[in-house]
Protein backbone atom coordinates (compact mmCIF):
# COMPACT_ATOMS: atom_id res chain seq x y z
CA UNK A 1 0.00 0.00 0.00
CA UNK A 2 2.97 2.42 0.77
CA UNK A 3 4.14 1.46 -2.32
CA UNK A 4 1.36 2.49 -4.60
CA UNK A 5 0.71 5.55 -2.34
CA UNK A 6 4.35 6.48 -2.96
CA UNK A 7 3.73 5.99 -7.15
CA UNK A 8 0.67 7.60 -7.02
CA UNK A 9 2.38 10.65 -5.10
CA UNK A 10 5.30 10.38 -7.60
CA UNK A 11 3.06 10.85 -10.93
CA UNK A 12 0.92 13.41 -9.01
CA UNK A 13 4.12 15.58 -8.37
CA UNK A 14 5.58 14.63 -12.34
CA UNK A 15 2.26 15.92 -13.42
CA UNK A 16 1.79 19.13 -11.15
CA UNK A 17 5.72 19.76 -12.72
CA UNK A 18 5.13 19.45 -16.35
CA UNK A 19 1.95 21.42 -16.03
CA UNK A 20 3.60 24.56 -14.53
CA UNK A 21 6.63 23.86 -16.38
CA UNK A 22 4.52 23.88 -20.25
CA UNK A 23 2.39 26.68 -19.06
CA UNK A 24 3.38 30.07 -20.85
CA UNK A 25 3.96 33.07 -18.51
CA UNK A 26 1.71 36.14 -19.58
CA UNK A 27 4.77 38.38 -21.43
CA UNK A 28 5.70 41.84 -19.74
CA UNK A 29 6.65 44.66 -21.49
CA UNK A 30 8.78 47.25 -20.15
CA UNK A 31 8.79 50.35 -22.32
CA UNK A 32 11.64 52.84 -21.56
CA UNK A 33 13.25 55.51 -23.58
CA UNK A 34 17.67 54.88 -23.40
CA UNK A 35 20.12 57.52 -24.15
CA UNK A 36 22.25 56.48 -26.25
CA UNK A 37 26.32 58.29 -25.65
CA UNK A 38 26.70 57.43 -29.56
CA UNK A 39 27.07 60.57 -32.14
CA UNK A 40 24.49 59.49 -34.79
CA UNK A 41 24.63 60.97 -38.40
CA UNK A 42 22.04 63.79 -39.24
CA UNK A 43 21.91 64.45 -42.78
CA UNK A 44 23.03 68.86 -43.65
CA UNK A 45 20.88 70.72 -45.97
CA UNK A 46 23.43 71.81 -48.31
CA UNK A 47 22.55 75.93 -48.90
CA UNK A 48 20.82 76.52 -51.88
CA UNK A 49 24.03 78.83 -53.25
CA UNK A 50 26.71 76.08 -53.42
CA UNK A 51 24.66 74.30 -55.57
CA UNK A 52 23.60 76.90 -58.15
CA UNK A 53 26.31 76.86 -61.25
CA UNK A 54 28.68 79.39 -61.35
CA UNK A 55 28.07 82.62 -63.96
CA UNK A 56 30.61 82.88 -66.09
CA UNK A 57 30.84 86.07 -68.36
CA UNK A 58 33.25 85.11 -71.24
CA UNK A 59 35.70 82.42 -71.20
CA UNK A 60 39.30 83.48 -71.72
CA UNK A 61 40.18 82.90 -75.53
CA UNK A 62 44.00 81.59 -75.48
CA UNK A 63 46.01 81.95 -78.60
CA UNK A 64 49.48 80.24 -79.90
CA UNK A 65 52.59 81.34 -78.17
CA UNK A 66 54.63 83.72 -80.28
CA UNK A 67 51.37 85.68 -81.60
CA UNK A 68 52.33 89.72 -82.16
CA UNK A 69 50.31 92.04 -79.91
CA UNK A 70 49.77 88.63 -77.00
CA UNK A 71 51.52 88.24 -73.55
CA UNK A 72 50.39 85.04 -71.69
CA UNK A 73 48.93 83.77 -74.67
CA UNK A 74 46.36 85.83 -73.90
CA UNK A 75 44.69 89.11 -75.07
CA UNK A 76 44.08 91.88 -72.01
CA UNK A 77 40.53 91.34 -72.08
CA UNK A 78 41.08 87.23 -72.23
CA UNK A 79 43.08 88.19 -68.86
CA UNK A 80 40.55 89.75 -66.89
CA UNK A 81 38.04 87.22 -67.71
CA UNK A 82 40.57 84.68 -67.06
CA UNK A 83 41.24 86.22 -63.32
CA UNK A 84 37.15 86.29 -63.12
CA UNK A 85 36.96 82.81 -63.69
CA UNK A 86 39.68 81.98 -60.92
CA UNK A 87 38.16 84.53 -58.49
CA UNK A 88 34.68 82.59 -58.91
CA UNK A 89 36.25 78.99 -58.40
CA UNK A 90 37.90 80.33 -55.14
CA UNK A 91 34.77 82.29 -53.78
CA UNK A 92 33.09 78.68 -54.50
CA UNK A 93 35.54 76.89 -52.93
CA UNK A 94 35.75 79.08 -49.83
CA UNK A 95 32.21 79.17 -49.57
CA UNK A 96 32.29 75.24 -49.43
CA UNK A 97 35.32 75.19 -47.14
CA UNK A 98 33.22 77.69 -44.74
CA UNK A 99 29.94 75.00 -45.06
CA UNK A 100 32.17 72.02 -44.31
CA UNK A 101 34.10 74.20 -41.18
CA UNK A 102 37.41 73.65 -43.26
CA UNK A 103 40.05 76.79 -43.29
CA UNK A 104 39.54 79.08 -45.99
CA UNK A 105 42.05 79.48 -48.57
CA UNK A 106 44.16 82.84 -48.95
CA UNK A 107 42.35 84.67 -52.22
CA UNK A 108 45.60 86.86 -52.55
Amino acid sequence: MAKKIFKISLALLAVILLVGCCSTPTPVVIRKTIEVEVPVYLPVETPESLLKPIKIAELPVFYLPGTRGISSCLKPKGELNLKQVVFLLSARINEWLIFSGGKRINNE
